[in-house]
């Protein structure tokens, strides 16, 4: 498993030409930054069987990507990398959140379109949580959002049975809950029911037919993401 595999160019471009070279058919996924990956490079990952590509994305307003999660990650960059992976026939799916430190409902409504703006195969949305080691962890803890002993009380079984029910999600000012599973589900339903992302994925199923019973079998997870926001075993 590696987060952000293109990290290293040179490591996978060589991993790369090693599948390629080895005349075997692997068919593989990868997760990336969209400013970690170049035209030649995306073109070998098609060419040793890379078929889709996830990036972290998070936000949709640059103002929370850059300036406050700091990932330095501009949206023209997210747009170039979608764009060679549809030349070279790679299918992109983009992890968005919700539920950051100064975040406003302007702010969410940019995360909302930005699968649509940026025309990506599949979008998954997700309210931020807190994790230990992160700067919004030592944002949260400074502003009263997490008990000062929650690791104690987590490791101790004292907060729930699994992680899902016991770690708190980080809830902007000025917002509830309530307000960012309601983006969520306006998220995925505006993403998802667009005519043209419909037009494009049975285009894409045509073209590809060993996708379409894929499809045909997400279409349960996919109702009850639109409905509830998210599927059931997402811990956010």
């Amino acid at each position: 498993m590696d987060d952000t595999l293109t990290l290293n160019r040179e490591y996978t471009i060589k991993l790369c030409d090693l599948i390629i070279k080895s005349n075997k058919k692997f068919h593989w996924t990868a997760m990336t930054r969209a400013n970690c990956v170049d035209e030649k490079m995306i073109k070998k990952m098609a060419e040793a069987g890379c078929h889709d590509l996830f990036f972290g994305v998070e936000s949709g307003s640059e103002r929370i990507r850059n300036k406050v999660i700091k990932k330095n990650v501009r949206d023209k960059e997210i747009f170039r990398a979608i764009n060679w992976c549809r030349k070279y026939g790679i299918q992109t799916n983009l992890f968005l959140m919700v539920g950051f430190p100064g975040e406003t409902f302007a702010d969410l409504e940019k995360t909302i379109k930005f699968g649509s703006r940026a025309k990506a195969d599949f979008i998954g949305i997700h309210i931020t949580v807190p994790l230990p080691g992160s700067e919004i962890f030592d944002t949260a803890q400074i502003e009263g959002k997490l008990d000062p002993d929650i690791i104690d009380k987590y490791a101790q079984g004292k907060l729930g049975q699994t992680f899902k029910d016991s770690w708190p999600l980080y809830i902007p000012d000025g917002m509830t809950l309530k307000d960012l599973v309601e983006a969520k589900k306006k998220g995925y339903r505006s993403f998802y029911l667009n005519l043209n992302w419909i037009f494009r994925r049975l285009l894409f199923d045509f073209k590809n037919k060993q996708y379409f019973k894929q499809d045909f079998r997400m279409i349960k997870t996919g109702i009850y993401a639109l409905i509830h926001g998210g599927t059931k075993y997402s811990i956010s």
